[in-house]
């Protein structure tokens, strides 16, 4: 995909107008000015016959490595770079484990969970970025004025992301992890005491993660783990019977029954996961406008 969106960029000339050139009223911007435009890297060639010259590939080889040295000597540039770096490294990690958050944290299930990101957070950060641009044009801002709009975006990023830490829901119950298969509450990291006496004969995996909901109000790992044997229905609507350690939990249910799904966590964990998603929002909405900044600073 990205080698065929680099095929218009065949197209464009050999060399673009100089900014100013074309239209001198211009300067008195700060994108324009005179002053700013000595900063960056003066021409080789400043005759006309130079201009019409065809570089060939040899001399584009040989000058390559003196200007990536006069680039990264640029200490902005660098520091551009550096940024872009933890940024990137921030967001591929965010990116990746905010459904898996979501599903832990909230009880959401993976399915929802990436849904709601894509038809939530995806819009407010393409809207991000045409605002973004927007105040750029509206106000005529510079180099100086993009930079500044571009970290005022990152710190009210970082506000929003900060408070999400605040709004969670308790540790949903789950048999062997957050509670013991009798219902005590206990929490453990050790992955054996997902094993109880009601699953040792079932040889279930204790890696799997594919968790039920049981009619005692208690999740189960697996359907194994939870000592079911038989199962009716396909896809969602599937339900596990004859679970055997539901009948020796703590709140034996009548019901030896289980559905896919994490069970429930109550209406007030509801509240704390919309909260958490107009944050998640705002604070990508809020990035997305510093976007178009940060690029802006870092092609000048």
């Amino acid at each position: 995909m990205i080698l065929l969106s680099s095929i218009p960029f065949f197209f464009l000339p050999k060399s673009l107008p100089k900014q100013g050139e074309e239209d001198s009223s211009n300067k008195s911007t700060e994108l324009a000015s005179f002053p700013e435009q000595e900063n960056f890297l003066p021409d080789e060639n400043q005759d006309g016959e130079d201009k019409e010259k065809t570089v060939t590939f040899r001399e584009m080889v040989k000058d390559f490595i003196p200007s990536l040295k006069r680039l990264f000597r640029n200490s902005i540039y660098s520091l551009i770079i550096l940024t872009n770096l933890v940024v990137v490294n921030g967001f591929v990690g965010m990116i990746t484990f905010t459904p898996k958050f979501m599903e832990q944290i909230y009880g959401q299930a993976a399915s929802r969970a990436n849904f709601l990101i894509g038809i939530m957070n995806l819009p407010a950060v393409a809207l991000g970025f045409i605002t973004g641009g927007f105040v750029l044009k509206r106000f005529k801002l510079g180099v100086v004025g993009a930079a500044r709009l571009s970290i005022a975006a990152s710190l009210g990023s970082f506000c929003m992301l900060s408070l999400q830490g605040f709004f969670h829901c308790d540790n949903a119950e789950v048999a062997g992890l957050t509670v013991v298969y009798q219902g005590y509450r206990q929490v453990s990291y050790n992955s054996s005491t997902l094993l109880s006496p009601c699953n040792m004969g079932c040889s279930c995996s204790l890696k799997h993660w594919d968790p039920v909901c049981a009619y005692n109000g208690m999740t189960y790992a697996s359907p194994c783990l939870a000592g079911c044997q038989t199962s009716t229905g396909t896809g969602k609507a599937m339900v596990f019977h004859n679970c055997t350690c539901i009948g020796t939990s703590m709140t034996s249910a009548a019901n030896m029954s289980a559905v896919l799904g994490q069970c429930s966590r109550g209406t007030e964990c509801d509240s704390q996961f919309k909260i958490y998603m107009a944050l998640s929002v705002l604070g990508a909405f809020i990035s997305a406008c510093g976007g178009t900044p940060g690029y802006i600073v870092l092609l000048r």
